[in-house]
């Protein structure tokens, strides 16, 4: 039996039925959003900090 056999035998069994529940991503969204934009804040300015600490030391 071929693999792509057995995959449409397992989907008409429902076992690969993955219904993705769009609401976690809903919810999640906005708070990847902020964190994400939190780390490109604090690591540019850390960035700056750390550059101008070996600009100090050369």
């Amino acid at each position: 039996m071929r693999a792509v056999d057995k995959t449409l035998i397992l989907l008409k069994r429902g076992v690969l039925d993955m219904d993705i529940d769009f609401r976690i991503a809903i919810v999640l969204a906005p708070v990847v959003i902020a964190a994400s934009w939190a780390v490109f804040n604090i690591g540019a300015a850390a960035l700056r900090q750390i550059q101008g600490f070996l600009d100090r030391e050369a």
